[in-house]
């Protein structure tokens, strides 16, 4: 985000709360939203699903991306709310596959989109999902444009691809929607 604040982008595509906004005059258009999940090592015969409040989570340990990033700030607003801070084990700047292979190694537990854990994967067994009563976070996949930004040729359509059509920024500075095609 910041590089794209300084000019260095015409676009950018970021993870973010839903009511998100930035502080630079561009266009922002949600191509999707994504809920994300507690996730934690499974003991063997232990259940893939579990229900717990967030404030029973104070004593774990964490693997969290660096500052910036939009689920470590999901997951501190949660803990801010119950007046306790994450532990936290392990920090990396990592996809959310990196952060499911190291809550399988029993280091600790992390915030991933739902969607990771939809994966065909031998290891998703390994892994727990805590359904946290008081917490319930959604992320928006954003795409900001520069003002100035003239997208080349199929550009848009990639971006419909990848992230499906966009739905409008509610709640957020006015923008004009992305005509995606589908091709």
């Amino acid at each position: 985000y910041r590089r794209f604040v300084r000019g260095e982008f015409d676009c950018a595509v970021l993870l973010m709360p839903v009511d998100w906004a930035p502080d630079v005059p561009c266009r922002i258009d949600v191509a999707r939203k994504e809920p994300l999940v507690v996730i934690a090592p499974r003991m063997p015969g232990g259940p893939a699903k579990v229900r717990a409040s967030f404030s029973s989570l104070r004593d774990r340990e964490w693997i969290l991306n660096p500052d910036g990033c939009g689920f470590r700030g999901a997951l501190l607003r949660g803990f801010a709310e119950v007046n306790h801070r994450p532990r936290v084990q392990f920090e990396l700047d990592a996809s959310p596959q990196e952060h499911l292979a190291m809550v399988v190694a029993g280091i600790g537990c992390s915030i991933v989109p739902a969607s990771a854990l939809k994966q065909k994967s031998t290891d998703i067994r390994r892994i727990q999902q805590i359904e946290v009563s008081d917490f319930h976070c959604e992320l928006a996949v954003t795409l900001l444009w520069a003002e100035r930004a003239k997208p080349a040729a199929g550009t848009e359509a990639a971006l419909a691809r990848m992230f499906g059509q966009p739905q409008p920024a509610t709640g957020l500075r006015p923008s004009s929607p992305l005509r995606f095609k589908a091709v």
